[in-house]
C-alpha cells in the first residue's frame, strides 16, 4: 500500500517538474525547444531513479532525502547553530 503512496508522489513530482519546464522554455524559441527537452530528458532521468528506489526498497524509499523532490533547493540543517 504505501509504495503506491510512492508512486503516486512521484508521478506528481515528475508531472510539476514538467509543467515547470514547459512554462519556462515554453516561448524561446528553436534554442528554448532544445533547452526543453534536455531539461525534460533530466526529468525523465529523475522520475526513473525515483521509481528504481521504489522498487528497490519499497516503502522505505520515502525516506530518502532526494526521493520526489520537486525544486533543486538543498536541504536546510534542523540544528540551530549557537550565535
Amino acid at each position: 500500500m504505501s509504495s503506491v503512496i510512492g508512486h503516486l508522489s512521484a508521478n506528481k513530482a515528475y508531472s510539476k517538474r514538467k509543467k515547470q519546464i514547459e512554462s519556462k522554455w515554453s516561448d524561446r524559441g528553436t534554442s528554448g525547444l532544445k533547452q526543453r527537452n534536455k531539461a525534460q530528458s533530466k526529468n525523465m532521468d529523475k522520475y526513473l531513479k525515483d521509481t528504481n528506489l521504489l522498487v528497490t526498497y519499497g516503502k522505505d524509499a520515502m525516506k530518502s532525502r532526494g526521493f520526489a523532490q520537486t525544486t533543486s533547493k538543498t536541504r536546510t540543517s534542523r540544528v540551530k547553530k549557537k550565535k
